[in-house]
């Protein structure tokens, strides 16, 4: 994934993450009528939301140390 692609995912993961949180009741009914049952809830899905979010920027900054290592010259 191009660390390009990854900030903006983990732009529109953490939107909607936030706007989870902005209403939890209202949303939580709308979930349960979409999937049927009560099995889910909008914290359950925040907090999926937020190791998604963790993962990436994990990957970002891996992916920088990795492009800077390769990219500085080695010390004398």
């Amino acid at each position: 994934l191009d660390i390009a692609d990854a900030v903006e995912l983990t732009e529109l993961l953490q939107f909607v993450n936030d706007w989870l949180a902005s209403d939890t009741g209202r949303l939580d009914a709308s979930l349960t009528h979409y999937v049927g049952h009560p099995g889910c809830t909008a914290d359950e899905l925040r907090a999926d939301l937020d190791r998604f979010i963790f993962l990436l920027w994990q990957r970002r900054r891996t992916t920088l140390r990795t492009r800077i290592a390769r990219s500085t010259p080695p010390m004398p």
